[in-house]
């Protein structure tokens, strides 16, 4: 959740964004799976492809996020809940939960929506290994202007090498954390 925060931080900052925006994202960006709270463990867990029922309660968990966070007075949760409803959505519209378009789609979605993409593709998973940098990097250039906002992807290639520096700390510091548990 941290990387993701601090991936979607840092592309906004490259987007011009102001320094509160981009503070406030960071810990916005962190609660975007949150709404994962209300899917069963097998489904988040499981190994293999997913059904098409498992699929649709998986398309979720936006929705469900959302209304978890939804209704507070805190700038940081208000974005959160906006954060989570939407970044699932595609610039082309092919996204979910509302299948928003382009603009339509809120600023912070379409941060975290890359943000989001970078990480998971970046770690093991319980289906598969992770991608070589490379390939996540050519996989955002094909998707650049159909998954994902052409202005947050140039941002995003404005500061790859960042990025990675941010990956590779986050990840060296989480590796220490586990050791002195």
């Amino acid at each position: 959740m941290q990387r993701v925060g601090a991936f979607a931080a840092m592309i906004a900052e490259a987007m011009g964004c102001p320094p509160e925006y981009c503070e406030i994202l960071y810990k916005a960006a962190q609660m975007h799976d949150i709404g994962k709270i209300g899917i069963h463990e097998s489904v988040l867990r499981k190994s293999g492809p997913l059904t098409s029922d498992e699929w649709r309660l998986m398309r979720e968990h936006p929705r469900i996020g959302a209304s978890i966070l939804a209704g507070s007075e805190a700038p940081v949760l208000q974005l959160a809940a906006e954060v989570s409803m939407a970044h699932h959505e595609h610039f082309s519209g092919a996204g979910y939960p509302q299948g928003l378009v382009g603009e339509l789609i809120p600023l912070s979605g379409r941060i975290v929506a890359l943000a989001d993409f970078f990480d998971t593709l970046s770690i093991d998973r319980c289906y598969r290994k992770a991608h070589h940098d490379a390939q996540i990097l050519e996989m955002i250039r094909e998707r650049r202007g159909q998954q994902f906002d052409p202005r947050v992807v140039d941002a995003f290639f404005s500061i790859v090498d960042r990025l990675f520096q941010a990956r590779e700390a986050i990840n060296a510091a989480e590796e220490v954390a586990d050791m002195t548990e």
